[in-house]
C-alpha cells in the first residue's frame, strides 16, 4: 500500500507541474536565480561576516558573557538574522547591542528584498505568457 501512495504522489505532482502557475514560477525562478538571488545571497554572508567578527572583538570575555567565541558570534547574527533570537545568547555590552540591533535590521531587509524581488520575476512571467 505504501508504494501505491508514492506512485500517487508522483502522478500528483507530475499533474501539479504541468499548470500553469507553477511553470510560470519555475520560470520566474530560474530566470533570477542567476543574478539577482546571488546578490542577495552574497549581501547575507557580507552582514553575517561583518556582524560576527564586530561582535567577536567587541564582546567581553568575562564569566558572565555568553558570546566567547566566533562560533557564538557568528550563532547569534545568523539567529538575529532570521529575527529568531533564541535568547541563549546574546551582546552584553552597549556596544555589542548597537551592533545586533542593525544586524536585526539587516535580517529584515534582506527578508523583505528577495521576496520583492521574487514578485516581481514572477509578475513579469505573468505578463509574457499572458502576451503570447
Amino acid at each position: 500500500f505504501r508504494f501505491l501512495r508514492i506512485v500517487r504522489s508522483i502522478r500528483l505532482w507530475r499533474r501539479l507541474a504541468m499548470t500553469t502557475p507553477v511553470e510560470i514560477r519555475l520560470a520566474a525562478q530560474r530566470r533570477l536565480a542567476e543574478s539577482t538571488l546571488f546578490v542577495v545571497a552574497s549581501m547575507v554572508l557580507l552582514v553575517v561576516t561583518a556582524g560576527s567578527t564586530a561582535l567577536a572583538a567587541i564582546e567581553p570575555r568575562a564569566s558572565g558573557a555568553t558570546i566567547r567565541s566566533g562560533s557564538d558570534a557568528v550563532w547569534f547574527v545568523f539567529t538575529t538574522i532570521a529575527t529568531v533570537g533564541y535568547g541563549d545568547i546574546y551582546p552584553t555590552s552597549e556596544i555589542g547591542r548597537i551592533v545586533s540591533m542593525t544586524s536585526s535590521f539587516m535580517g529584515i531587509a534582506i527578508v523583505a528584498l528577495p521576496t520583492g524581488i521574487i514578485t516581481a520575476g514572477y509578475m513579469r512571467e505573468l505578463s509574457r505568457e499572458k502576451w503570447e
